[in-house]
């Protein structure tokens, strides 16, 4: 029982800079793979998941344009707004190229990435880590990408 109160303490009251320094770190990283990604923010599901860190990632809108070589839809371009106020399911949602892949392939790409960003996170220093009352890592969850 004490082990179980020593562990949820230290849930509690661990170093938040370490662990966004963490985070930021690894999105550091991933940029070299994928340059649209500017940033990140914590999702909403962030706040209450004991698990994961929930994670919005930012992108630019013209780098991945390039990065996926295609043109936003005719929609978002009349309505650029749009784009920055919505959170969506892939980094190319809002790109014509969306229009020509099936589910699964969308949703390859996007696992992709967050393996990717997974995989970089777990290579850090534990120091960097918020660890579960498990004594377990929390993970990384990639869950929405919005634009700049």
């Amino acid at each position: 029982m004490k082990e179980l109160i020593r562990n949820i303490l230290k849930e509690e009251f661990e170093n938040p800079n370490l662990e966004k320094e963490g985070i930021d770190l690894a999105i550091k990283i991933l940029k070299k793979t994928y340059p649209f990604v500017v940033g990140w923010k914590y999702n909403k599901q962030s706040e209450t998941n004991a698990f994961y860190h929930v994670l919005d990632l930012i992108c630019d809108i013209e780098k991945t344009e390039k990065f996926f070589e295609s043109d936003i839809k005719s929609y978002y371009k009349r309505n650029l707004e749009k784009i920055k106020e919505d959170e969506f399911a892939y980094p190319f949602s809002i790109l014509q190229i969306a229009e020509n892949l099936d589910s699964d392939q969308k949703f390859k790409i996007f696992s992709e990435i967050r393996k990717e960003l997974q995989d970089i996170y777990e290579m850090l220093p534990e120091k960097f880590f918020t660890m579960t009352r498990f004594n377990q890592p929390k993970e990384l969850d990639l869950d929405k990408f919005v634009f700049v």
